[in-house]
């Protein structure tokens, strides 16, 4: 449950930083006109819904160590994450 917790953190934590760098890079942009009600909503819906998507595949990557932990021990466990994390940087 940390390891999820830390995650969650983390992935926050780095959103931030991406805000605070964007906001410095291209500071000449600036917001402008209004957007309708409908618009506001959309974007709004849009927005949770990659959020809740990232949320539940940190959730979702961090119960199956969770289960492994407790099935198999914390040796198998390190050997596994080892592997899955080799996977998804050569996939990704």
């Amino acid at each position: 449950i940390l390891i999820t917790f830390t995650r969650l953190f983390a992935m926050l934590f780095k959103g931030c930083l991406v805000h605070k760098q964007t906001k410095k890079i291209f500071s000449q942009y600036k917001p402008q006109g209004n957007l309708t009600t409908i618009e506001r909503k959309r974007i709004f819906d849009h927005v949770r819904a990659i959020f809740l998507s990232r949320i539940g595949g940190i959730v979702v990557n961090s119960a199956d160590a969770i289960v492994i932990s407790i099935f198999l021990g914390i040796t198998v466990l390190g050997v596994y994450q080892n592997y899955f994390y080799i996977l998804t940087k050569i996939l990704n």
